[in-house]
């Protein structure tokens, strides 16, 4: 059957009409798509759809996590104005969203980014509309078990075009029972009504993932939950073995690279859910559990410039969980306000180094106080690692003559790099994370900033996509001794490609 958009869009014209209330009224336009990564799963689609509507799209081409439960309350008719609490800590009250938010919380429907935060002015990922999805069902009183059935609508239609029928009924739920003739609403609607899914004796009951997707690395384990309704208890299975296995509880442990797929299945077996599980090769490590690098191997260098700061543990999280490793050229000024964050990455194997004190332009400073800068940072690491780094990237790039000589009298060697991402630039993590990949090669040094959240979230993105391509996350300083290169003090260095 072929899904008619005029008719799909007509029933969430509500959405445009009800947001006028909310939303501010000058709203750039834009259809660009929704979040980031590609739309190769379902669940994108109504979001996508919704989105893409010029009216409701942000000056940003993106459907913010703001937006997002101002659309489904709106949709749902819900009275959003009791709802005044401050949930999370980057929501204030008095906000045009805060009490849709707060609303969308207290009902299961949003939740939240990390810590105590929501990020509302974030792009809405995948896994957020997923489970906005299924918290709106929970919502309506019906099951979620559609979301995870793909099985249900394939001899109807592809998948990603039965997912468009969602949000056709969106826009007719709050209304009541949805009437277009035979079309998706009403499709859905049956569907929803089977007796099945009533509680009726023979009802089949739901499974519903808290995830879609799930990486692991090989030799380490991660834990799926299955919310079951109608039965006692979730069976779980995988289909590749040699990939992965699952325990009784959901508990995935990586065996090695690959895909594989779990699926947990109602005790009467008519019911499942499915999550794609990638699993990463595990860390090379000595016997005594050090990290080796193979210099035979493609490698890359990430650095993170600006730092320490509130999101340097956020970065440290998505290093340790790969086994990767990164340098970190840090401002003195920081040092003190972070000295957890700093120690954390040396005990974590990567590499500080120096990036001033202050950020000044080293070309516009003489050479006392190109001197006291480095000084003044070095006498800060002591401090607080007991060391004074031996790298340092001089703020902005910017060398000379006198630069180079003040950084060879205190015996430091000056990194600069062979891939900007320009993130502090685009403000965007997707658009971080394709200039990684158009751009990487072997034996880049990549620059990025640890002081802002889209990078710190694109690095959960870029870091395992350069391991799974087959890159070693090396330090600076490793990179440097794999190539044979042997860093000069007061010389400065770019990248380390392989002869």
């Amino acid at each position: 059957m072929t899904v008619n958009r005029t008719r799909i869009l007509k029933s969430v014209i509500c959405v445009i009409l009800c947001l006028a209330a909310v939303l501010p009224s000058a709203v750039t336009v834009s259809s660009a798509p929704v979040g980031r990564g590609p739309w190769d799963r379902w669940y994108t689609d109504p979001a996508k759809l919704i989105s893409g509507r010029e009216d409701v799209a942000r000056g940003d081409g993106k459907l913010t996590r703001a937006m997002l439960p101002a659309i489904i309350a709106r949709i749902a008719g819900a009275d959003v104005s009791p709802y005044n609490e401050r949930i999370f800590d980057d929501v204030p009250a008095g906000r045009w969203y805060s009490t849709s938010v707060a609303w969308g919380a207290k009902n299961g429907i949003v939740r939240g980014a990390d810590g105590g935060n929501y990020r509302p002015s974030y792009g809405v990922t995948e896994d957020q509309i997923y489970y906005a999805m299924v918290g709106f069902y929970s919502y309506l009183g019906r099951s979620g078990e559609m979301l995870t059935r793909g099985s249900v609508y394939e001899k109807m239609r592809p998948v990603s075009d039965w997912a468009k029928d969602i949000a056709a009924y969106f826009g007719s739920a709050a209304s009541g029972a949805p009437s277009d003739g035979d079309g998706p609403a009403s499709r859905i609607a049956e569907y929803m009504k089977d007796p099945a899914r009533d509680g009726g004796e023979d009802a089949a009951g739901s499974v519903v993932l808290d995830r879609r997707t799930v990486t692991v690395d090989a030799e380490s384990s991660v834990k799926l939950n299955a919310a079951v309704s109608g039965g006692s208890g979730a069976v779980w299975t995988v289909d590749r073995p040699d990939v992965a296995l699952v325990g009784v509880d959901g508990t995935v442990h990586g065996l090695s690279e690959g895909y594989a797929t779990v699926t947990a299945t109602t005790a009467g077996g008519k019911c499942a859910a499915s999550c794609v599980v990638r699993v990463f090769p595990a860390p090379v490590r000595d016997p005594d559990g050090t990290r080796r690098v193979d210099p035979d191997k493609p490698m890359v260098a990430v650095t993170f410039d600006d730092g320490p700061g509130k999101y340097t543990d956020q970065i440290l999280d998505t290093l340790e969980k790969y086994g990767a490793v990164a340098t970190f050229f840090e401002q003195g000024k920081n040092l003190a306000y972070w000295p957890d964050a700093v120690n954390r990455a040396l005990s974590l194997g990567c590499e500080l180094g120096s990036h001033s004190w202050d950020h000044p332009k080293f070309k516009n400073l003489s050479e006392s106080q190109i001197a006291d800068q480095i000084e003044r940072t070095n006498k800060k690491f002591v401090e607080i690692t007991g060391k004074a780094p031996t790298l340092i990237r001089p703020p902005y790039g910017g060398r000379n003559a006198t630069v180079d000589a003040v950084c060879k009298r205190y015996g430091m060697v000056e990194i600069m790099w062979s891939i900007d991402t320009l993130d502090w630039k685009v403000k965007d993590a997707a658009t971080i994370c394709e200039t990684i990949r158009n751009e990487v090669y072997d034996g880049a040094v990549i620059l990025v900033h640890s002081t802002h959240d889209f990078t710190a979230e694109a690095a959960e993105t870029f870091i395992p996509e350069l391991i799974a391509a087959g890159y070693q996350l090396v330090t600076v300083s490793e990179l440097a001794e794999a190539r044979g290169v042997t860093l000069e003090p007061g010389s400065w260095y770019r990248g380390f490609k392989k002869n």
